[in-house]
């Protein structure tokens, strides 16, 4: 049980806590940068560009308790703080010794880098049926929480072009994954008008490499990997492909980018596997009233691992998608030293969509810095103000920069954390 409790807490602190771009778009992603490049360089190197970004419906703190360095989840506060609808998003990156090199209105790029992504999106009622039993039960609920979650390293190779003041670009990236998780379905639960007899309708498909082994809820093997701790082997090979272009016409800045096409092949052996849980079970209720306990381990029912059902498949291999992004991004030039705008971030599959609109304006206080603010909302919180700051050494450039600022001090407390440190060294 303890297993089963360390998978759900990870999942829960990754999609809370952890966003990225390529190196190439970052400046897309980050609303402080302005968006044209002077190309006064002939090799340009990022050592190192970090992002994180993460956002929910819940704020952690209110759903967890402290437990040494960690924090556990508290399932009488998830509850309390359980809504009709609930989900969350992050991205992770960690880009290094990315470099770009200019000819003839020409600029190529070559990167690698280490990603992660997931989110998840359930209703409030399934939540609230397996928590509080009977009791958090309509006559007919779903239950189908959807959660993906995929790492890779990522070699990028591209080019864009030049057109006076236009450009358009291509980005080819070569993926090793490293680790997948994947649920999908629905539990379908329908009960009689004195709710004696309830029936599962189960249609669900799980999906891991390198993450999760399930025999049953007290037989589930956990070991996440840390960035850059496993090996680059090329099992779980992939493709992915990043169109993006910009223009500039008097005062006014454009620019698009749709980035992470592709596909994830998953084929690493034992370390793939598949689970599925069909049919129909009838039982006549369970009792978790345990889990209210501050405590996150309980005992649990054998009504609910037949509610599961979940059986490993022959399968041995499988693709994913990602989250196709799409920045799209105005900018008006007030002066040359001040600038103001709007930048939109999509993340989109067949299923779910998570959206964030920023509207910031940068200010040049000399040739060394650039200081900005930005206000921005996304798809779970409303309220956020942002900052960033941006200096210049010779052909050094150094930058820092968030979406919620207070976050930074205290990233369990918010809906939203976000955090971008960019080097760079021209040529």
């Amino acid at each position: 049980m303890k297993k089963f409790s360390f998978a759900l807490l990870f999942l829960t602190n990754f999609v809370l806590t952890s966003d990225a771009q390529d190196n190439w778009s970052q400046s897309l992603a980050d609303p402080f940068l302005s968006q044209h490049d002077t190309l006064d360089y002939k090799l340009r190197i990022s050592p190192f560009n970090v992002m994180i970004h993460g956002s929910s419906s819940y704020i952690v703190k209110e759903i967890t308790d402290p437990l040494d360095t960690v924090r556990q989840l508290n399932w009488s506060k998830l509850l309390t703080k359980t809504k009709d609808k609930n989900g969350a998003f992050g991205q992770f990156s960690f880009s290094l010794l990315s470099t770009e090199f200019y000819y003839k209105n020409l600029v190529f790029n070559v990167g690698f880098s280490n990603r992660s992504e997931g989110y998840t999106s359930f209703d409030g009622p399934g939540v609230k049926f397996v928590i509080g039993g009977n009791a958090g039960l309509d006559a007919k609920s779903e239950i189908a929480p959807d959660i993906h979650y995929n790492s890779w390293y990522q070699l990028n190779v591209g080019a864009k072009k030049y057109f006076n003041s236009s450009f358009l670009g291509l980005n080819l990236k070569l993926v090793d994954g490293i680790e997948h998780f994947l649920f999908d379905g629905s539990y379908e639960v329908t009960a009689d008008d004195i709710f004696n007899e309830i029936r599962i309708q189960r249609n669900v498909i799980l999906q891991s490499t390198s993450l999760v082994r399930y025999n049953n809820l007290e037989d589930i093997d956990f070991q996440p990997n840390k960035p850059f701790t496993d090996d680059i082997s090329f099992a779980n090979i992939g493709l992915l492909f990043d169109l993006y272009g910009g223009t500039k016409v008097g005062q006014h800045v454009f620019n698009l980018a749709i980035t992470d096409i592709g596909f994830i092949n998953w084929n690493q052996g034992a370390r793939t596997n598949e689970y599925e849980s069909k049919g129909e079970v009838t039982y006549t209720g369970i009792d978790l009233s345990e889990a209210l306990s501050n405590e996150f381990e309980f005992n649990l029912q054998d009504s609910l691992e037949n509610i599961i059902g979940l059986q490993k498949t022959d399968t041995k291999s499988y693709r994913s998608n990602l989250l196709t992004k799409i920045n799209a991004r105005y900018q008006y030039n007030l002066t040359d030293d001040f600038s103001l705008g709007i930048n939109n971030f999509f993340a989109l599959d067949g299923t779910y969509g998570y959206f964030q609109v920023s509207m910031f304006a940068n200010k040049s206080f000399a040739d060394w810095i650039d200081l900005g603010l930005v206000y921005s909302f996304d798809r779970y919180t409303a309220a956020n103000i942002g900052a960033s700051a941006h200096i210049n050494f010779k052909n050094i450039r150094l930058g820092l920069s968030t979406q919620n600022i207070i976050s930074i001090f205290d990233p369990y407390g918010y809906k939203m954390s976000n955090i971008h440190i960019a080097t760079q060294v021209k040529f």
